[in-house]
């Protein structure tokens, strides 16, 4: 039976390197979004007309506020739901 070494252990990595992995997640995510745009405006004289926006905006729109709003009320903490206990009950 070995002891075990402290020392082989795994360390964690860095905060920068922790930051820098994460921007090169946005940063792949970023051009892999240009990649498509390019592609399907190449494949589509209608990709990249007006009326192709609009109707992904109006498709978009409902998920859109709908989004806003719960991030809205994350970063407001949550919505108490709780009753005051000092009020008389209903019944």
């Amino acid at each position: 039976m070995a002891a075990e070494n402290s020392s082989t252990a795994a360390a964690p990595a860095p905060r920068s390197s922790l930051r820098d992995n994460r921007f090169a997640v946005r940063l792949e995510s970023l051009l892999v979004l240009v990649i498509l745009i390019v592609a399907l405006s190449i494949l589509s004289p209608y990709f990249l007309s007006v009326s192709n926006f609009l109707n992904i905006l109006l498709a978009t729109a409902v998920i859109g506020i709908l989004g806003f709003g719960a991030t809205f009320v994350i970063a407001a903490a949550g919505i108490a739901v709780r009753r005051n206990p000092q009020l008389p009950d209903d019944s």
